[in-house]
């Protein structure tokens, strides 16, 4: 048998103060670095006045990423109403709204999506030479549509302020989980910044990269991605080699033959070949010179089948090219005649492919080379005209003339998913400073067609270099 018991209790209950929170939508879609303004309708039960100084704000977001405890939770502001310059990495997060009556103890909270963009999340980067002194652009792809960000690094806020002359930008993967943007001056020396936010600290400077710890603002006048996440690095005629995977860090020069007691001065180019040898070249002997990614110095090439790899000439011009499988394209200059030559090279390996004498069209006035990934052409620049070289019928073609204009960069780019444009960058010296320089993509033809554009920017400045940041 179970029976009630009555609770004679004597409960004295007393109403609270209720806030409703309105005016804060569901989703708010943001860029990085824009300002952003939120200012929430406040209604209180028991205070019709409302006054800031019974209540406590905070604002915060929770990134929804996995990311460490430490980087998931960022306050944002302590203010009613929240007025932030947006300088969170890009991605997801849930913005926080919390109200605290200090009266009763009592927390309030609203809760929405919050998604930050970044309008320099791909794109071209474009270093500029203004006036001497060096300016960051980016051609920054939005919604599948270009639009250019001048002076990126301020657009930004990012600490790092360029100085000096402009002298080169690079981009790779140095990690399989870091990406790395480096920008080269005369003032800062080479430095990366933030691939997320362009931010930046002086830990970011090339010089942490090394081993040896050279000058802070150790100058890489040259840099080559390799495979795998390893890089070659060309400083005052030395170079160094960086591999993520065997933790080889920049160090003791390379540009040292096995068995020889003297380093050599090498030239600022590397024919790279993965994981087998990579080519360089020695300028104090003049020959070619083979590095193994394993290795710490180089070692002599073997008798070649097409010419001598001890060739007694000067190295005009070296790359590595996607051109039959991938070459390596030399370029070498007799100076007793003034020939060129033109030898090619299988990538990874000394197995040589070509070689002949290079009777181009002003050749010996060439300012820039790239070589066509796609046919194998060697464009050039003498000056405001751009030329094609066809090895096969050993002549040079007019494909371009800019006039009064010069050009100021030639290249393929090397690390896009589409490399096969061939990329111009001109600039008219009698136009306005810091806006009359152009660069133009063109698509290169078969059998020596005239080139097509593709795309044309417009509104930069003399261009010193550019680069492509990828996703």
């Amino acid at each position: 048998m179970s029976a009630c018991y009555e609770d004679l209790g004597n409960y004295d209950y007393s109403p609270i103060n209720e806030i409703a929170i309105e005016g804060i939508s569901e989703e708010y879609n943001v860029f990085f670095s824009d300002s952003f303004q939120l200012s929430p309708n406040l209604t209180f039960t028991l205070d019709p006045g409302g006054e800031d100084q019974n209540y406590d704000y905070e604002w915060f977001v929770i990134n929804k990423a996995g990311v460490l405890p430490a980087e998931k939770k960022k306050d944002l502001s302590t203010e009613k109403d929240l007025n932030i310059l947006v300088s969170l990495t890009p991605g997801k997060y849930t913005l926080y709204y919390r109200v605290l009556d200090k009266q009763s103890g009592i927390q309030w909270q609203q809760t929405c999506d919050f998604n930050v963009k970044s309008n320099i999340f791909e794109g071209w980067l474009v270093l500029n030479d203004v006036a001497g002194e060096a300016r960051l652009d980016m051609i920054s792809l939005i919604n599948d549509k270009d639009s250019l960000i001048k002076d990126v690094l301020g657009f930004t806020h990012s600490s790092l302020e360029l100085t000096g002359k402009p002298k080169g930008v690079y981009t790779y993967h140095y990690d399989p989980n870091q990406y790395g943007i480096y920008v080269s001056t005369t003032g800062n020396g080479t430095t990366k910044i933030d691939p997320e936010t362009f931010g930046w600290s002086t830990t970011q400077h090339l010089s942490y990269e090394f081993i040896s710890k050279p000058s802070p603002t150790i100058l890489a006048e040259y840099m080559q991605n390799n495979s795998s996440f390893s890089c070659f690095v060309y400083s005052e005629g030395n170079m160094y080699f960086y591999l993520r995977v065997m933790q080889v860090f920049y160090g003791v020069p390379i540009n040292i033959v096995q068995g020889e007691e003297e380093p050599f001065e090498v030239a600022p180019f590397v024919g790279e070949g993965g994981y087998g040898n990579s080519i360089l070249y020695d300028n104090t002997n003049k020959r070619f010179v083979q590095f193994n990614f394993n290795a710490t110095n180089c070692t002599l090439m073997p008798e070649g089948e097409k010419f001598d790899f001890n060739t007694g000439k000067d190295l005009v011009y070296m790359i590595r090219s996607d051109f039959n499988s991938g070459e390596v394209f030399a370029i070498l200059k007799d100076t007793d005649s003034g020939k060129h030559y033109l030898g090619r090279v299988t990538e990874g390996t000394a197995k040589q492919t070509y070689y002949n004498e290079m009777p181009a069209t002003d050749i010996d006035q060439a300012e820039n080379f790239a070589i066509d990934p796609v046919f194998g052409y060697i464009f050039y620049n003498v000056g405001s005209k751009v030329y094609e070289y066809d090895f096969s019928l050993k002549q040079s073609k007019l494909m371009l003339d800019y006039g009064s204009s010069e050009i100021t960069c030639l290249k393929f780019n090397g690390s896009k998913t589409d490399n096969t444009k061939l990329i111009v960058c001109s600039y008219d010296p009698a136009g306005e400073t810091g806006k009359s320089g152009k660069m133009e993509l063109f698509s290169v033809m078969p059998v020596n067609g005239p080139l097509e554009l593709y795309e044309s920017h417009e509104g930069l400045a003399k261009v010193v270099d550019v680069a492509y940041r990828e996703r």
